[in-house]
């Protein structure tokens, strides 16, 4: 989720230090809160797709309710899980891994690379990500990659094959592929259903 800093107060940034500045961190949604994230979300993707009148309100208002339930769940287990140093170990590995990706999803990654630039194995390194966040890397950087694909889609008039390799895939084809798995929709298509008019 890509969002701008202006659109919170002051007062409200402490949010973002807590969460952000901090980590990044990976944080497990309980089935109890699940639909509730999921229902936010989709708001904020309809009212920032929409784009009706009172959409920065209301998207404002989305996402500091988003960013307490995230602050509230990351508390509530960081108290749960300071059982032991060896679980927190692992969590921070994987959060220096998520910082990665989240920075250079634009350059090419792979499970080699990544074993070699963090000097883990890449077994361990994909058995750990699953255990840590419930999914695998690959389908991690897939989802960081259409997120960016989607932003540039909305927000640009490049042409695929530019946001193709603007987002780290080496050829339209394969972008088009994930994204088509990931959204129900091609890139064009998305682009004409959702760009503002």
């Amino acid at each position: 989720m890509n969002f701008c800093e202006t659109l919170l107060s002051d007062d409200e940034r402490y949010l973002l230090n807590y969460l952000f500045h901090t980590g990044p961190y990976v944080i497990s949604i309980p089935a109890s809160k699940r639909k509730m994230i999921e229902n936010l979300v989709r708001n904020l993707l309809q009212e920032y797709t929409a784009a009706e009148e009172g959409a920065t309100i209301y998207i404002r208002s989305l996402l500091i309710q988003f960013l307490v339930e995230s602050t509230r769940l990351l508390k509530d287990q960081t108290k749960r899980f300071e059982k032991t140093t060896h679980d927190n170990h692992h969590k921070q590995d994987i959060a220096e891994i998520i910082k990665y990706i989240n920075t250079y999803f634009s350059h090419k990654i792979s499970l080699t690379h990544l074993s070699q630039s963090f000097n883990m194995s890449e077994q361990y390194i994909s058995r750990l990500f699953r255990k840590v966040t419930g999914g695998s890397l690959i389908n991690y950087l897939n989802a960081v990659r259409v997120n960016e694909a989607k932003k540039l889609l909305l927000e640009t008039d490049m042409n695929i094959a530019n946001i193709s390799k603007r987002v780290g895939y080496g050829n339209n084809v394969h972008l088009w592929r994930v994204f088509k798995q990931l959204t129900g929709f091609s890139p064009n298509r998305y682009r004409e259903t959702y760009k503002a008019k």
